[in-house]
């Protein structure tokens, strides 16, 4: 469950609910407006972030400067309508979900409920309701990062790089390493960015509601990654190493994801931290660190070809903002 879907589906209905932004974000450290007399502190700590976060993507680059075969494999082989079919099936899926969550649940506000712009799951953890602090580890901390990785990294920055190295063949600009690899991972996390823009707009959803509504987004979302490895698996033939599947690996690929993480949370921090004080009141600054986030995960994936880093780096970062909230 997510602000939007709780936010903007109460008065757009299930199609625009389905537009969900689900990871979750490290917690803003300051919710005011800008005060000018820290913007020097402000622009400081952006600025550390930024270049300690050049710094990581080294680090990423050169730990992993001898590839395994994994990261030899073929080009991904769906195609955009192969995407384009995947995320019509989430849109079913979560109306589905929403329509029955409406019918037999109801949506209902909570007007006592104060109004900002935390995380949804940042408020259902510190509730104090244990069932709802499991259920926001449960959705932020295990379905979430494998859902959102398989997409945006293995089914979309996948198909990305794969669109540019055949264009590659037609505009010699593309073959240009720097391009190569930049470009997707730029349009890519520019996308899972902008997943994540949240605004105060008033409107208050109770706890129970937004509860429902997190299952019915769970359900939909590890239905809709089932479908696309059957689907994928089915028309193109897709194979394990095709989806960044090694399971032999696994076990060293969580160690590489969690000192990734170790050397990418403060940077992500301290643009989470300067980006509060600078956004307006009433935003979020969440899709400012969210893209170096998925920037660097994205280039772990690219260079190691394996997803299990990434989901490693994503649930450490879940799991500590749910602790923070």
């Amino acid at each position: 469950m997510t602000y939007f879907a709780c936010q903007i589906g109460l008065s757009m209905g299930p199609l625009f609910a389905a537009a969900e932004r689900t990871a979750v974000a490290p917690q803003s450290l300051i919710h005011k407006s800008f005060d000018p007399f820290i913007a020097p502190v402000v622009t400081a700590v952006l600025a550390l972030g930024i270049i300690l976060s050049c710094f990581v993507g080294v680090f990423i680059w050169r730990i992993t400067k001898n590839p395994g075969d994994d990261a030899e494999r073929r080009s991904s082989p769906w195609i955009a309508l192969d995407l384009i079919t995947v995320v019509l099936f989430f849109l079913l899926a979560f109306s589905a979900s929403w329509q029955f969550i409406d019918t037999h649940i109801g949506i209902t506000r909570d007007q006592s409920a104060q109004s900002d712009t935390a995380h949804p799951l940042a408020k259902l953890a510190s509730s104090g309701d244990t069932r709802l602090l499991i259920l926001s580890v449960a959705s932020g901390v295990v379905v979430t990062p494998i859902c959102e990785e398989v997409f945006f990294r293995v089914l979309f920055l996948g198909w990305l790089n794969a669109v540019m190295r055949n264009a590659g063949r037609y505009f010699s600009l593309l073959r240009r390493p720097s391009i190569a690899l930049h470009l997707p991972l730029f349009i890519s996390s520019l996308l899972f960015a902008s997943m994540h823009i949240r605004v105060d707009d008033g409107s208050k959803m109770s706890l129970a509601s937004q509860s429902a509504i997190l299952i019915a987004l769970g359900f939909s979302q590890a239905a809709t990654i089932a479908f696309a490895v059957v689907l994928l698996c089915w028309r193109v033939g897709a194979a394990a190493l095709d989806f960044g599947w090694n399971a032999r690996r696994m076990p060293k690929d969580f160690l590489l994801g969690t000192l990734i993480f170790l050397t990418a949370v403060a940077p992500l921090y301290m643009l989470q931290y300067s980006l509060s004080g600078i956004v307006p009141k009433g935003v979020a600054p969440d899709p400012g660190p969210m893209f170096v986030f998925a920037y660097l995960v994205g280039l772990l994936y690219l260079r190691t070809g394996r997803i299990a880093p990434c989901i490693a780096v994503h649930m450490a970062l879940n799991a500590l903002g749910i602790y923070l909230s």
